[in-house]
């Protein structure tokens, strides 16, 4: 059985969520402090997460998991569909959000599709010039310099790189790295390439990522 933990200050529509998911084993709290104490004491297969939590910000729940190098898959609640805020829940390693009001079909659809997600098939190791790709461990590495990156950050730029050489679209990295129920919102793919570009550039001075203007990004298989 799946375990969901859900964190949601309404009570009302936590319960409705509860009810309606009852195949899972389903945790529930309400505060930021309660959310990271489960996930980090119980095997908790996905996290439901309201971004409004009273006075408190879920996103700072979210950015605990990922220092944390918890990957669970968090799916954001939110009645604010804004670009800065999806945009930033993104960046920070959500997986998709859903805005409120939403049916309750839906929201298990998409919860179902991020437990059954299968895996990227990727090598274990991929070469770009004098870079290493550790698939594994999501690690970019040259000697003894390493950048660890988001794992949806590492898809897309390990996916880059096994097509180095060729334009990826936004539609390409959309349809092989997220999954039919969490595509990102338009502006996603560009958040996640900048910040990839921005820790490639401060750890080792290159990004190995171009843009191709209208199109989409590019590795080359050659230095340029």
């Amino acid at each position: 059985m799946y375990s969901l933990l859900i964190v949601e200050d309404d009570a009302r529509l936590s319960a409705c969520i509860s009810e309606y998911l009852h195949g899972y084993q389903v945790f529930t709290e309400s505060t930021v402090k309660g959310g990271i104490r489960v996930a980090r004491n119980r095997q908790v297969d996905a996290v439901l997460l309201d971004l409004q939590l009273g006075t408190e910000n879920g996103l700072s729940l979210l950015k605990h998991l990922r220092s944390d190098l918890i990957e669970t898959p968090v799916l954001i609640l939110t009645s604010d569909e804004t670009t800065d805020t999806v945009c930033t829940a993104m960046q920070l390693g959500a997986d998709g959000y859903m805005t409120k009001p939403f049916s309750m079909r839906e929201l298990k659809a998409r919860i179902d599709a991020l437990l059954n997600r299968p895996p990227l098939t990727r090598k274990d190791i991929i070469a770009v010039h004098d870079l290493v790709l550790d698939c594994n461990n999501c690690q970019v590495r040259r000697g003894r310099q390493t950048v660890n990156l988001r794992k949806r950050e590492f898809e897309i730029l390990s996916y880059l790189a096994r097509h180095q050489g060729t334009i990826v679209t936004r539609q390409q990295l959309i349809s092989n790295v997220w999954d039919s129920y969490s595509e990102p919102y338009a502006g996603t793919i560009d958040v996640h390439i900048s910040n990839i570009r921005k820790q490639l550039r401060s750890t080792f001075g290159t990004d190995m990522i171009t843009t191709a203007h209208g199109l989409g990004y590019q590795v080359h298989s050659r230095k340029v």
